[in-house]
């Protein structure tokens, strides 16, 4: 979180999210604005999100997807049914394996990851 800012009973800030999956793809989303509205006694009274107007996010997912079709087609099948992510399931530990799988293949620099 950057640009944190704070008014009466109100405080946002800008966020850039990240996860294993934005970083094997070399994923840059877009950020966007949480502002946080307090009660009188502190507490969140709600939040609300705000996208940030922003050039197009950019990512490696296309050329993901072709290594995919060409290499692994059934698992990206599976992974991603109808074009779409899926993280239902086993699907968030076989995509970072086969994310790392085409990284290594690409000749990509390696990425740490968490546990």
């Amino acid at each position: 979180m950057t640009d944190w800012r704070a008014w009466g009973r109100e405080v946002s800030a800008t966020a850039h999210e990240t996860n294993d999956l934005y970083r094997l793809l070399d994923w840059e989303p877009s950020p966007y604005r949480i502002t946080w509205r307090l009660d009188p006694s502190s507490r969140i009274r709600e939040a609300l999100i705000t996208s940030i107007p922003a050039p197009p996010a950019k990512s490696r997912i296309a050329e993901f997807k072709a290594w995919a079709k060409e290499h692994r087609p059934d698992e990206l099948a599976y992974l991603m049914p109808d074009g779409e992510f899926d993280p239902t399931a086993d699907r968030a530990e076989r995509f970072r394996a086969i994310l790392l799988e085409w990284r290594a293949a690409a000749g990509l620099p390696r990425i740490e990851l968490g546990r």
